[in-house]
C-alpha cells in the first residue's frame, strides 16, 4: 500500500509539474511551423504570455550564443506586447521580470518561459542570392585549389 500511495504522489507531482508549464507559454501571433507560416522582419507580431506578471518585460536576442547576437527588451502590459522583428534568422524570446539591483538599477532577468522561433526576411530573393552565392564561393574555392594541386610544375 505504501507503494502505491508512493507511486500515485509522483505521478500526481509529475501532472502538477507538467501543467504548470503549459500556464506559462508564450504564444506569437503568425507563428505556425506546421502551415510554414513564420513571423516577418518589419511586419508587428503580438507576443502573449499565458501569465501575466507585475513588470514583466519580453527579451528578444536575435541570433542567440553567436557573436553577433544582440538583444532588445519590451515592457509587456497585461501579458501581450506588440513586437516588430528587426531582422531574419533564428530568434529567443524570454518573458521575464528585471531583478532589481542596488542604486536602482536592474542587476540581471528572471526568465519564467522562453521560446525559440525562426524569422523570415521580408526579401526571399535575397536569401536565395546569398545562398547561390555562398555555393559559388565554395565550390569555386574547390575548383581552384584542386587545379593548383594537379597543375605540373
Amino acid at each position: 500500500m505504501k507503494l502505491v500511495s508512493q507511486g500515485f504522489l509522483m505521478v500526481l507531482l509529475l501532472f502538477l509539474l507538467g501543467s504548470a508549464t503549459v500556464l506559462g507559454q508564450i504564444s506569437v501571433e503568425g507563428f505556425q511551423p506546421q502551415k510554414n507560416l513564420f513571423p516577418i522582419v518589419g511586419k508587428t507580431a503580438m507576443v502573449v504570455s499565458g501569465k501575466a506578471h507585475k513588470g514583466e518585460r519580453l527579451r528578444v536576442t536575435y541570433r542567440p550564443q553567436s557573436a553577433v547576437s544582440h538583444v532588445e527588451i519590451l515592457n509587456m502590459q497585461k501579458g501581450r506586447v506588440a513586437w516588430k522583428p528587426a531582422a531574419p534568422g533564428l530568434v529567443k524570446l524570454e518573458v521575464g521580470v528585471p531583478i532589481p539591483g542596488k542604486a536602482g538599477g536592474d542587476s540581471g532577468f528572471d526568465v519564467l518561459d522562453s521560446k525559440s522561433i525562426s524569422v523570415r526576411s521580408d526579401r526571399p530573393a535575397l536569401g536565395f542570392g546569398i545562398m547561390i552565392l555562398a555555393g559559388l564561393i565554395l565550390f569555386g574555392g574547390a575548383a581552384f585549389s584542386i587545379r593548383n594541386l594537379l597543375a605540373e610544375g
